[in-house]
């Protein structure tokens, strides 16, 4: 599958980066979840709509993409961020 060509981003503008790195995420979020759980994107969405409850496996592999991400974000802002002296 060819991914999606995103607009280079201008480095000095920051609104530009943020929005970049978070209009990314819910794309990574599902590759990874799917990488996880070894699902296939349509396995993904199906089990999103449905009702029935997530194995408890599932639900702790999702929860370590969603701490990855987390992560990423935090480390992404962190240069960015002022610093109380």
């Amino acid at each position: 599958m060819k991914k999606l060509q995103q607009p280079e981003p201008h480095p000095e503008n920051f609104l530009n980066l943020v929005y970049l790195k978070l209009s990314d995420v819910p794309i990574g979020f599902r590759e990874r979840v799917s990488e996880e759980c070894n699902y296939s994107t349509p396995t993904f969405y199906r089990k999103m709509r449905s009702s029935k409850s997530l194995s408890n496996a599932e639900k702790e592999k999702i929860v370590c993409v969603v701490d990855e991400f987390i992560a990423d974000l935090k480390n992404f802002i962190e240069p960015y961020r002022k610093r109380s002296a």
